[in-house]
């Protein structure tokens, strides 16, 4: 009896002890053992990181864009990227289409801080979410490359779209033509620290660099479309090319864009179909390469508008041929060099008549303002002003007898020679010259009597 209670006894104590040990086994198995991340508990297979989406070069990768696959290893691209660390917050190097595994080759190496990308991709940022075709995604910039083709297939191919340059330089050898075509019109957006250079073999020849409007030519406004517009950048001409030509359409705008190095600035064509252009040109500031006989803006259209603008290096500022042209704050300045003359130097050239001036200045052109006798223009609060004596100086000057009404013109004539105010080839017209500003002692033409309304205004303190 006590013999068999005692096996019984024993028998349960060996249970317990057996059952305490593989307890204690299994534990020390499950802490010691570590599954990797890219291993699957079935067997065979890895795990990997696919996008959700098509995603373009440039964009950063968030967790929402992928998503963790299970798969055999003999499937996998090379440099196949298994943790969501080594993907979330990185850069795309290139494009990538939708379900396609990622890889390190098409990831930055180091992470986008959050910061930095709202500082840097902010305008990028702000143009896709707008729905802009984004030029980078297509071609690099800053290779030096002639890359005009692939820059007018990205044109052509995106109707109705506004293309965006984001900072970089584009180099090009032929104009980039738009249509003006409702149907077909597309408006270039250029980033601040973007630009668009011709290139050392420009093969443009005497062509503008940038052609708005000219392929499908239409002037109509019937549809919308035609307004398109040019916004921000520089247009470098590196000086072999000529700036910028607005071609075609209706209430188009140039607006934010410095055109420098250029061997003419800008061009306004002539609507030959309905005359009037309408369009308005605001903030631009056009740099040229001082050469003879070149022209700053040239306006062969009518009812455009131009305000707040700085033009420099031209032997002519601005060429007007055709009236019904409003400028507002526009500047010329005559540097001297390359192979103009100042004989021929020319501030504001209006060959037409009938155009408005307002608060304009002409600094250092032998000629500030020339204006045809036969038609009227308005000049109101404009100046003239010269800071060396490089030969004779004029601030008004007409072919004929003065038709113009000229209000409140001042005058900064430099030293003590041949300095007109106003000089006529014919007597009559019916102009009139209201209190003019300019120092009395330094001009002795006094052609100016025979249209003066009220009095010279000026201290000879």
């Amino acid at each position: 009896m006590k013999k068999r209670l005692f096996l019984r006894v024993l028998s349960i104590l060996l249970l317990v002890c057996i059952t305490v040990c593989g307890i204690t086994a299994c534990n020390e198995e499950a802490e010691g053992t570590e599954t990797p991340e890219t291993e699957d508990s079935s067997g065979g297979t890895v795990r990997a990181i696919k996008v959700k989406k098509k995603m373009n070069k440039g964009s950063v990768i968030t967790l929402s864009d992928i998503y963790m696959v299970e798969i055999d290893p003999a499937e996998l691209p090379e440099g196949y990227v298994s943790k969501t660390a080594d993907a979330v917050d990185r850069k795309l190097l290139s494009v990538i289409d939708a379900d396609e595994f990622l890889t390190a080759d098409v990831l930055s190496k180091s992470v986008v801080k959050k910061e930095e990308e709202v500082k840097i991709d902010a305008d990028e940022t702000l143009a896709r979410r707008l729905g802009y075709v984004i030029v980078t995604d297509f071609v690099d910039a800053d290779t030096g490359e002639d890359i005009s083709e692939e820059l007018q297939k990205i044109i052509d191919s995106n109707s109705r779209k506004t293309i965006y340059f984001p900072d970089g330089i584009y180099t090009i050898a032929y104009p980039l033509q738009t249509s003006s075509n409702a149907d077909k019109a597309v408006s270039l957006h250029l980033s601040q620290n973007a630009v668009i250079r011709a290139s050392n073999r420009w093969r443009g020849r005497s062509d503008y660099m940038i052609q708005l409007g000219v392929k499908n030519k239409t002037f109509s406004i019937d549809q919308t479309g035609t307004n398109y517009y040019l916004y921000g950048g520089v247009i470098d001409g590196n000086g072999r090319a000529n700036g910028v030509a607005l071609e075609g359409g209706r209430e188009t705008s140039i607006r934010n864009v410095t055109i420098k190095n250029a061997m003419n600035g800008m061009h306004v064509v002539y609507n030959e179909a309905y005359g009037s252009n309408d369009s308005d040109t605001e903030w631009v500031t056009i740099e040229g390469c001082g050469l003879g006989g070149s022209v700053g803006l040239l306006i062969d259209g009518l009812d455009n508008t131009f305000s707040n603008m700085r033009i420099s290096g031209f032997e002519t500022g601005v060429y007007l041929t055709r009236p019904g042209n409003l400028m507002h704050n526009i500047y010329t300045k005559y540097i001297e060099g390359g192979t103009q003359t100042y004989e021929n130097g020319r501030g504001f050239y209006d060959e037409s008549g009938g155009n408005w001036y307002d608060v304009c200045r002409a600094e250092d052109y032998r000629t500030a303002f020339f204006t045809n006798a036969s038609s009227m223009s308005l000049y109101n609060d404009c100046g003239a002003l010269w800071k060396s004596a490089k030969g004779r100086q004029i601030a008004i000057e007409t072919n004929g007898g003065l038709n113009a009404s000229v209000t409140n013109m001042k005058a900064e004539f430099f030293g003590t020679g041949d300095n007109i105010f106003l000089l006529t080839y014919a007597d009559g017209g019916n102009g009139i010259i209201k209190d003019p500003m300019f120092d009395l002692r330094l001009t002795s033409n006094e052609n100016y009597l025979k249209y003066l309304v009220g009095r010279v205004v000026w201290s000879n303190s």
